[in-house]
């Protein structure tokens, strides 16, 4: 397993503990649990923001959704992906089964990183 700092980039299907907290990766049909709820529905790219020990022993891993629209937020952190700015949306986290995970697009920056384990720590532990 790959740590959290590293930068490699692959294309490859998702399997079990090749999912360290810092990747991007393509996600598939996100579909709300509720038909009527105001989600995004596409398949778009997210960052996995559960840890390896928990994404190594579960078939769910834990992520936030990535947008190039909205609007910042002090729970969005900024960041560029495939040259184009955007935001990870820490504000609609979720537990996806790793079956919708397509592959693995890139590595967010330390910096970026820092920033969104941060941003965790102010939601849920004030």
């Amino acid at each position: 397993m790959q740590s959290a700092s590293g930068a490699a980039i692959a294309a490859s299907k998702v399997a079990g503990s090749q999912s360290p907290l810092n990747a991007v990766r393509d996600s598939v049909d996100q579909p709300p649990e509720i038909p009527d709820e105001p989600e995004i529905k596409k398949s778009r790219p997210c960052v996995i923001v559960s840890p390896g020990e928990l994404n190594d022993n579960l078939r769910t891993v834990i992520v936030a959704p990535m947008t190039s629209k909205g609007f910042a937020a002090p729970f969005r952190v900024p960041l560029t992906h495939a040259g184009t700015k955007g935001l990870i949306v820490l504000d609609q986290v979720r537990a996806v089964d790793k079956v919708r995970m397509v592959r693995r697009l890139a590595a967010v920056s330390p910096k970026t990183l820092g920033a969104v384990i941060a941003t965790l720590q102010e939601i849920f532990a004030p």
